[in-house]
């Protein structure tokens, strides 16, 4: 069991499919994660969950994602033009969704 005050990483890849082929995968992933008992009606749990999309390119996937409650996510790429335009195209909609050029 994880508890909801500790962060949660799931590393998601998802180059080769769409959201909906990989929503069940990724929900029962995140489901492991979420607390037990009384502790799984904390409202907020999803917004603990810490989520990193390595080499996330134009995928919509963290936006998929940020609009099911989860809110810390950190979306990386080594392409500052793909980054610009996560950036850009999220900054009203998602300002918490977090986007970064590494190398």
């Amino acid at each position: 069991m994880v508890s909801p005050s500790l962060p949660l990483y799931f590393y998601i890849f998802n180059r080769l499919e769409d959201f909906e082929a990989i929503e069940p995968l990724i929900e029962s992933v995140i489901e492991k994660g979420r607390p037990e008992g009384e502790e799984a009606e904390v409202e907020g749990w999803k917004e603990k969950v810490r989520i990193l999309n390595l080499g996330c390119g134009n995928s919509i996937l963290s936006e998929e994602l940020y609009d099911r409650g989860f809110k810390n996510i950190y979306n990386i790429d080594i392409s500052h033009v793909v980054i610009e335009q996560m950036a850009m195209r999220n900054s009203v909609k998602r300002p918490e969704l977090k986007c970064k050029i590494v190398s």
